[in-house]
């Protein structure tokens, strides 16, 4: 470890190269640290699919040991605790173990993702949000739910970071993996996020085949509850029309993204939707649910909100963005114009970098 005075990061996070959300966050504001001139050490509760990193982040995994998190983040101390050290917790069950770091000096921030928050929090959780110097958000909404839930934590200073994601390098190459027009969603199929709208999406599609019989579901991701939804769309005669890809490679990823006519995933349940950014990235319209998808779509220009509750709702968003391929297109032309204004890495990084006060830490120096 570094002399205590030198300026450090020390990044918190339950897994830091997965394929999750809360992974590619971290990933993306360890980018941007990094890019600040600071160098980065991860700390990943979980054992990471793989290891290597850019240039500037030491990664360390517990391999799935509470334990072992626990006391390496409190041995840690020793080395990270001074008024020139950050620590930032991609996950508020993660923060409570930076308290002996707080005490020594050290600077704590909290990011809030969501869900994990929208429930009673625990006594050592709230301890870590109060000693905190920053607590960030992705969105007002999570913000909102927050304050729901812990109504004692309603008051504390939340600043919002809108995610943002990187910029493709250049076209998307390869054959399509899908014949014919289809719709996408991407999302893991997982008991605690059945919010997402798949159940949704299977019951409404016989509806979507009387009016247009030659249009498909493509169903993105994999997980334990994938066998039931394929159940599910064989019960309702939709072997032919609704196709279940599994896990997929990035590079397949961004083909779907490419050759889908738009992207839908009515899910209750997000704090942000990095899957939103990808489509529109991919210049895709985009089908959300009433709350955070709110906040990244907007409803008539880039695509349309509608309550996955109200069945007839979300079964006309996807009827007009089938009927109308024009109109579904200019809307996904828009969503790529407000991706690249709001929402790239650049700007997310730019954001963090602020609400931490790094400017604050000595001897740094801000990229060009």
């Amino acid at each position: 470890m570094n002399p205590g005075n030198s300026p450090q990061v020390l990044l918190l996070t339950p897994m830091f190269n997965g394929r999750d959300g809360i992974s590619l966050v971290s990933r993306v504001a360890a980018d941007a640290l990094v890019a600040h001139g600071l160098p980065v050490n991860v700390y990943s509760l979980c054992k990471e699919p793989y290891t290597e990193v850019p240039a500037g982040i030491k990664l360390w995994t517990a391999e799935n040991s509470s334990i072992k998190f626990v006391a390496k983040v409190a041995s840690g101390a020793l080395g990270f605790g001074s008024p020139n050290v950050r620590v930032l917790a991609m996950h508020v069950h993660l923060a409570g173990t930076a308290l002996p770091l707080v005490w020594r000096g050290a600077k704590l921030s909290i990011f809030l993702h969501g869900i994990e928050v929208w429930k009673p929090l625990r006594v050592q959780e709230r301890m870590a949000l109060n000693a905190a110097s920053a607590v960030l958000a992705n969105s007002d909404y999570t913000v909102q739910r927050f304050g729901e839930t812990n109504r004692d934590l309603r008051d504390l200073p939340v600043d919002v970071s809108p995610l943002g994601i990187a910029p493709l390098e250049g076209p998307v190459a390869g054959p399509r993996l899908k014949s014919g027009r289809f719709a996408l969603i991407v999302g893991r199929m997982v008991g605690g996020q059945r919010y997402k709208g798949h159940d949704e999406l299977l019951e409404l599609w016989p509806a979507v085949l009387n009016q247009f019989p030659d249009f498909s579901l493509v169903i993105a991701g994999d997980g334990p509850y994938r066998p039931r939804l394929q159940e599910k769309a064989a019960a309702l005669g939709l072997q032919d029309s609704v196709h279940f890809t599994g896990l997929v490679s990035d590079e397949e990823l961004q083909r779907l993204y490419r050759d889908c006519e738009f992207f839908v995933m009515p899910s209750t349940g997000e704090g942000f939707g990095l899957v939103y950014l990808e489509a529109m990235r991919a210049r895709k319209a985009c089908i959300g649910a009433p709350g955070a998808a709110a906040s990244v779509i907007e409803d008539g220009r880039t695509g349309i909100i509608a309550d996955p509750r109200r069945k007839d709702e979300l079964l006309g968003a996807l009827l007009a963005l089938i009927d109308q391929p024009l109109r579904t297109l200019q809307m996904g032309n828009a969503g790529y114009e407000r991706f690249v204004n709001n929402f790239t890495a650049d700007r997310f990084g730019k954001t963090l970098r602020a609400a931490l006060q790094l400017d604050q830490l000595e001897g740094t120096k801000c990229a060009e």
